[in-house]
């Protein structure tokens, strides 16, 4: 397994991993990545493309590097979740996306002192609230917190796309459909609804 991101926190992990022959960790750009064309079993990204400048250039990267009668997962951001849930909840939701969106620019493009100090101050006020609605309570630390609000609005891309949008990019890459990520799996695995779009495609 070669796990890849351009991110150096990666090396952190490495440790834990180094005495594992099979896991291999790299630092490197999806749209360079050190490896031979068509030579994976399985590519498989949860997130993470759609932060990049363009998922559609992300998605035809890492596809090409999926060999023949093989198969590519993607998660991605989905286009109508903020509009799913009705009543106060699905106000509380849209207002939340609103403000994402208004945040989002404002705070990916200040300095990085400017962000920690945002970061740093967002998670201690708001930490009680968001360790209420996670699964893991006991564990969850306002290190935890911090790092779901930096995940969340620091990125300075966060594209969102339709079921069809998604399906039609794995049909112009010589992809067939083999399986959507279920909701209803997902609900009873975790107690919550599912977000966003899910597919796993084979390369034909």
């Amino acid at each position: 397994m070669f796990a890849v991101d351009l991110n150096f926190a990666v090396l952190k992990s490495g440790e834990v991993f180094k005495s594992n022959p099979r896991i291999h960790l790299l630092v490197a750009s999806l749209f360079n990545l050190p490896f031979e064309l068509s030579s994976f079993d399985l590519v498989y990204s949860q997130g993470v493309i759609m932060a990049t400048f363009s998922t559609w250039e992300a998605i035809k990267s890492i596809a090409s590097y999926v060999r023949k009668d093989e198969f590519m997962f993607i998660w991605v951001y989905g286009l109508d979740d903020h509009l799913l849930r009705k009543g106060a909840i699905g106000l509380l939701t849209r207002t939340n996306y609103l403000l994402e969106k208004g945040l989002r620019p404002l705070i990916s493009g200040t300095p990085k002192v400017l962000r920690d100090i945002f970061f740093t101050t967002t998670a201690f006020v708001l930490h009680p609230l968001i360790k209420s609605r996670v699964r893991h309570k006991a564990t969850w630390k306002v290190k935890n917190t911090d790092h779901d609000l930096r995940d969340w609005l620091s990125p300075r891309y966060a594209h969102r796309h339709s079921y069809n949008e998604v399906f039609e990019w794995f049909e112009k890459l010589g992809f067939t459909i083999i399986d959507v990520q279920s909701p209803a799996a997902f609900r009873q695995l975790f107690q919550k609804q599912l977000w966003g779009v899910g597919l796993t495609g084979k390369k034909t």
